[in-house]
């Protein structure tokens, strides 16, 4: 489990999102929250906070 100590860094630092490239690691979850992370490609999160309306 490669992906563990960025997880958990992203949990120390309070983090709302991981954004990553790496498919190969966070394939299983891309898309889903970690205790509350939420773990997204950078094109996917720009299109959510779009959708949110955050962006135009």
């Amino acid at each position: 489990m490669k992906e563990k100590p960025v997880l958990l860094t992203a949990l120390a630092e309070l983090c709302d999102y991981l954004l990553t490239l790496d498919r190969q690691d966070f394939h299983d979850k891309l898309g889903h929250q970690f205790y509350g992370v939420s773990i997204r490609t950078p094109g996917d999160w720009l299109f959510e906070m779009r959708d949110k309306g955050y962006l135009k």
